[in-house]
């Protein structure tokens, strides 16, 4: 008992253990109680193996930080693994990357997502969300008041998924890492998240790479920047910025004293200094 009470940390990156029914792996992990960081990025978690490690899962009430990224998650494993997320009630980080949840999946995660008010950390990159999956997470955002870092890149949200995402964004006022990159938000879509994120002030970095956005976009963003004293890390490199928004972004610019990284590489038509 006191030698298991000494392992705070679990780690199996990477090196593909097997997990399987039949393995007797409800002991290995069940002896491992006071565990509060588990990863189990990439160990190709699938079908067979989800129902196993989430009953496990399950039994690790002392779990702060849960790593399943690049896995085999989809849908129908999301049932199993928000089950057991459900009971993790001191759960401040989770990691759910690249993994093809989809939209039914997101449905799922939203209804766990929603009680786990110590969440801090939320990475949800890459899980084929979706509008439909941005509608379903929104409300659960809503509730986690003290996230302080959330990232949704490469996700396909499109305008419409912005418009879900809106109301939450606004409310998560101690936020202050979002990423939204690679999301083909458009035009329409930044104006909708530049108005939320006008009232993040504590926001530190800030993410909407590869979207897309057009003069339109950073006009509408360049005003809600001049709220962001906070910040530290700006990145709008690949959105087709062209002289109107880098004219827009200037005036920005010069408001932001604490900015230490600001991407624009790869804006084409960008034929206006900043």
């Amino acid at each position: 008992e006191p030698q298991r009470r000494l392992v705070r940390e679990l780690i199996l990156q990477g090196c593909n253990p097997r997990v399987e029914a039949d393995t007797g792996s409800d002991d290995f992990i069940n002896s491992l109680a006071e565990v509060n960081q588990l990863y189990l990025a990439d160990q190709g978690i699938g079908p067979e193996s989800c129902a196993v490690m989430a009953a496990d899962m399950a039994q690790l009430s002392q779990l702060q930080d849960l790593n399943l990224s690049c896995n085999k998650i989809g849908a129908s494993e999301c049932l199993a693994i928000s089950r057991a997320l459900s009971g993790l009630t001191l759960l401040q980080g989770l990691c759910m990357a690249y993994n093809n949840i989809g939209p039914d999946g997101c449905r799922e995660l939203a209804g766990a997502l929603a009680g786990l008010k110590h969440i801090e950390s939320l990475n949800l990159i890459g899980i084929n969300m979706g509008p439909d999956g941005c509608s379903a997470l929104a409300g659960a955002f809503s509730a986690l008041v003290l996230l302080r870092n959330l990232h949704l890149s490469r996700n396909a949200t499109g305008p419409a998924g912005c418009r879900s995402l809106a109301g939450a964004l606004s409310r998560l006022t101690l936020l202050q890492s979002f990423s939204l990159a690679k999301n083909n938000i458009g035009p329409d879509g930044c104006k909708t998240v530049a108005e939320a994120v006008s009232q993040l002030t504590l926001l530190q970095c800030l993410d909407l790479h590869g979207n897309l956005i057009g003069n339109g976009g950073c006009i509408a963003l360049s005003q809600a920047l001049s709220e962001l004293t906070m910040l530290v890390d700006l990145r709008l490199n690949d959105n087709s910025i062209g002289a109107g928004g880098c004219a827009a972004l200037a005036g920005a610019l010069s408001r932001l004293t604490k900015l230490e990284n600001f991407d624009l590489v790869w804006s084409w038509s960008l034929d206006a200094p900043i």
